[in-house]
């Protein structure tokens, strides 16, 4: 086996990404069955047991209220040190599964979409960043399942876990994928297109500086929200985030069509790479 299990628990503990990647870039899918069955330990998730219930005295529990939850009593004390000790495999175990690369190289060993989708919908989305999207695909992309297009798929139906649009995105333009026909690619582009702004990064880009830094999206995914009927609705209620938006970042916020429609404006060059034709054809259509 190429893949040499103890080589990428080692890059797990230590929370590697980058040495993850390395070590499954290489591996068969015959590799990755045989890493995750020795490693099958590391990715089972221990028992947890809940706290036990601790009944108080009414004066034990004024006292202890009174003291603003500072000062427990005994048996809350007790209770708390043991529920310590029986959690402390799952804590150790949590702080392990918690790390990016534990979550990388658990959807590089994945034996099958179903899989694949439930961890990408238990990915640690709220601290995720646009560079380690882009690992995720990178990771994807060099093992290419036959069930990459499916997954996709239902991850963008599902909306959970890792950002799925630009997951999407990128895998789309790995060329690991074709681009995915369900609605959710066009609905869920206004918001994914700028989906890095959320890292508090200062240099956000408007919508449009976005497409037309991917001007792959101008080939395609731009025109199925003039197309797909359910992107309507979604832009509609950008848009009536827009006012909220803007009192709590304290400067203007514009959606997606605000600057394609500004394309149209009088005197407002169109990019080539949009051309007025099809934009003004496709406009009219829908």
């Amino acid at each position: 086996m190429s893949l040499d299990p103890a080589l990428l628990e080692a890059a797990i503990r230590r929370n590697d990404a980058l040495a993850v990647r390395d070590l499954l870039k290489d591996a068969t899918e015959a590799d990755r069955a045989s890493c995750s069955k020795a490693l099958k330990d590391l990715f089972k998730e221990p028992k947890w047991h809940e706290p036990r219930l601790v009944m108080l005295a009414p004066q034990q529990f004024a006292e202890f209220l009174g003291s603003g939850f500072q000062r427990p009593p005994e048996a809350v004390r007790r209770q708390q040190q043991e529920y310590e000790e029986r959690n402390r495999e799952y804590d150790a175990w949590r702080e392990v599964a918690n790390s990016f690369a534990f979550q990388l190289a658990a959807l590089g060993l994945a034996g099958g979409v179903a899989i694949a989708a439930k961890l990408a919908s238990d990915f640690g989305s709220w601290r995720t960043t646009a560079a380690e999207v882009e690992q995720v695909a990178v990771v994807l992309a060099d093992r290419s399942p036959d069930w990459l297009a499916d997954f996709i798929d239902r991850h963008l139906k599902h909306q959970f876990g890792i950002a799925a649009w630009p997951l999407a995105r990128t895998l789309v333009r790995l060329g690991a994928i074709p681009r995915p026909d369900v609605p959710e690619y066009a609905t869920l582009m206004p918001n994914g297109v700028t989906w890095h702004a959320h890292e508090g990064n200062a240099q956000v880009q408007t919508p449009l500086q976005a497409l037309l830094a991917d001007a792959g999206l101008l080939e395609d995914e731009i025109w199925r929200l003039f197309t797909v009927p359910e992107a309507g609705k979604v832009l509609a209620d950008i848009d009536g985030r827009h006012e909220w938006l803007e009192e709590c970042r304290g400067r203007a916020v514009e959606a997606i069509e605000v600057h394609i429609a500004g394309l149209l404006a009088d005197g407002e060059p169109i990019p080539e790479e949009i051309g007025a034709p099809r934009l003004l054809a496709v406009t009219v259509a829908a």
